[in-house]
């Protein structure tokens, strides 16, 4: 009932920002992104570089996450990455046959996909796309490799097939990131 009050008195923020230990609740943190529809940040230690890391499937063409990171990363002047994962499950002979390309060439693709939503954006972005088996170890590693300050993920508001996908990520996400981490929805258009 007291979140039910919470949920009702965040509609139409632009910004809900929590602790880290209530951060550590990722059921509540993806019931105030799926009911309010708005941004969580949940706010962890931070380093002086105002770098954000923004995770994207680059299955939506509007790029919402991206997008989402862009508008962050222009209010704190930071500098923005975005990371694509494509796991090594992906490059079975049949889809590489279908595609007539090699890993190299799809990871190539993917990298002018993150160029090309940057130019939509309007915000310059450096593109990182990686090969890890797991997604999770791919967006971690990157953030602690490059010490970023905020991860930003995306959680779909909708059913769709890949809505439990993105939810267990952001809850591992969430679990293990040492920095901040701003949830943001991905609302069907």
């Amino acid at each position: 009932e007291e979140v039910v009050r919470l949920i009702t008195s965040l509609q139409g923020a632009d910004l809900i920002v929590v602790g880290s230990e209530t951060g550590r609740n990722a059921e509540l943190v993806a019931r105030l992104v799926l009911q309010t529809e708005t941004a969580v940040l949940v706010g962890r230690g931070a380093t002086s570089t105002e770098t954000i890391l923004a995770a994207t499937d680059l299955k939506r063409k509007e790029y919402p996450e991206l997008r989402s990171a862009a508008r962050f990363t222009t209010r704190v002047d930071g500098e923005l990455m975005a990371i694509h994962n494509v796991p090594p499950a992906y490059f079975t002979p049949e889809r590489l046959w279908t595609l007539g390309a090699t890993p190299k060439v799809v990871l190539k693709e993917c990298e002018t996909k993150l160029e090309h939503a940057a130019e939509r954006i309007g915000v310059p972005i450096e593109a990182v796309v990686c090969s890890e088996s797991e997604t999770k170890v791919a967006i971690l590693g990157e953030a602690r490799e490059r010490d970023v300050d905020v991860i930003v993920i995306g959680l779909p508001c909708d059913l769709a097939t890949d809505a439990q996908h993105h939810h267990a990520l952001v809850k591992e996400i969430l679990a293990e990131a040492q920095r901040s981490v701003l949830v943001t929805p991905i609302v069907a258009n």
